[in-house]
């Protein structure tokens, strides 16, 4: 047996998925709108979970939630809104709208904002999932995410 073979037959049903996302920041003006220049920009921590052929499913699916819960800190009602409006790619997006410190801008903050004493920004944030190094198109996701969450009408 050649050592490439030898390779395949130890990884074989072997698979490492990987979440992880890019976030750009641009500085938003109520009445001018969205910057065309991002103000700031990063990766974000991978989440990383090895898994077997009997659990890859479950394993994306809740490897997915708890990076959108414990890295990102959004609920996956997000997740159904960027599966629905991305089905085409190999990626999700969705936005926020943010406050300096990335934090939901409070109720005066917004107010100061719409008069132009408080500078808002608007927050995208692309995440993929890829397994073995493949980034996952969303029709799979979307396939593995329909029981779980309101993705009905993809």
């Amino acid at each position: 047996m050649t050592p490439i073979q030898k390779i395949n037959q130890l990884i074989s049903k072997s698979y490492t998925i990987k979440v992880s996302s890019y976030t750009t920041v641009y500085e938003d003006d109520y009445i001018e709108g969205e910057a065309t220049n991002a103000s700031n920009s990063w990766s974000g921590d991978s989440k990383i979970i090895n898994s077997t052929e009997d659990t890859l499913e479950a394993d994306i699916r809740d490897g997915v939630l708890d990076y959108l819960e414990n890295e990102l800190y959004v609920s996956d009602k997000y997740l159904t809104d960027s599966l629905r409006t991305y089905a085409d790619e190999d990626y999700f997006y969705y936005s926020k709208f943010v406050d300096a410190d990335n934090d939901k801008p409070s109720e005066s903050q917004v107010d100061e904002w719409k008069n132009g004493g408080e500078t808002l920004y608007v927050q995208n944030i692309s995440i993929t999932v890829s397994v073995n190094g493949v980034n996952l198109p969303m029709d799979i996701l979307i396939d593995i995410f329909k029981e779980h969450i309101s993705v009905d009408s993809l």
